[in-house]
């Protein structure tokens, strides 16, 4: 054969090419499920960015996770995460940890990990869950008492943690994780434990 089989016109070789008249066909080719939308259609057009990135449905998709640059300090192993002010605190179920900074967390920087301590927190028993709220770290500790860790700054250091006297110890005895719930100011507060 000399020329070959006869060429395809349009996309996939289906139909013809509307996008060069200016008008995009959106979806079958069939006339009834033809909307068309005419007008032209190019990246400046639209200010040479994305019609959805403005979109606040857009912003509020999370972002896949991916490994941050952190240098932990020596021998660290945490047990437990917890998140606020931009930060992550990463801490060992006896309240020895790391602060990482703002933009080492969010995966702008390397950067090392700012030592972090829980002190007054082995008499209340190991951590099984922490949650940041505001500027404090709340821990549900192995004996079910909650104690409060006042002070968390961008620096790190040592945080006096002291049972939380208005809660009682809550029923954790088999529980190997708990968490604390984060809640408006004046509702209830809601703690949740799980066995592994």
């Amino acid at each position: 054969e000399e020329e070959g089989p006869e060429p395809r016109i349009g996309a996939a070789g289906i139909g013809e090419n509307t996008w060069a008249h200016g008008k995009i066909a959106y979806g079958t080719n069939e006339v009834g499920h033809r909307p068309m939308h005419s007008g032209p259609h190019d990246w400046l057009g639209s200010g040479g960015h994305r019609r959805l990135r403005s979109a606040p449905e857009v912003e509020s998709v999370a972002a896949p996770a991916v490994p941050v640059a952190v240098q932990w300090p020596a021998a660290l192993e945490p047990d437990l995460l917890a998140c606020g002010q931009g930060s992550v605190a990463a801490l060992t179920a006896g309240g020895l940890g790391a602060l990482v900074p703002p933009h080492v967390a969010a995966g702008k920087a390397a950067g090392s990990g700012l030592d972090l301590t829980l002190k007054g927190l082995l008499e209340l028993g190991m951590a099984r869950g922490v949650t940041w709220i505001n500027a404090s770290l709340h821990v549900v500790t192995g004996s079910g008492a909650l104690a409060t860790c006042p002070g968390v700054g961008p620096a790190g250091g040592a945080l006096h943690c002291s049972p939380s006297a208005w809660v009682p110890k809550l029923p954790l005895a088999s529980a190997d994780a708990a968490v604390l719930l984060e809640r408006p100011e004046g509702s209830p507060l809601r703690a949740a434990g799980a066995d592994g």
